[in-house]
């Protein structure tokens, strides 16, 4: 079951500065030709086009995070 309230931990967690660097990491161990995620993209685009969208999604990440 999940939980219906974020934790300090987890809320710390999401307000962690996220760096390009981490980002890349966990790009690297995602595993190609699994099941697209749930915003219906699979992987193999991210890891294509990641020099050009990296930077832009990490901002947009930070937006929304911040707001």
């Amino acid at each position: 079951m999940v939980p219906r309230k974020v934790n300090h931990i987890h809320q710390s967690l999401f307000e962690a500065n996220v760096t390009i660097e981490e980002v890349n990491i966990a790009l690297d161990d995602m595993a190609n030709e699994k099941l697209e995620r749930i915003d219906g993209i699979p992987c193999e685009f991210y890891k294509a086009t990641w020099d050009f969208i990296g930077y832009p999604i990490l901002n947009l990440y930070k937006e929304v995070i911040t707001q």
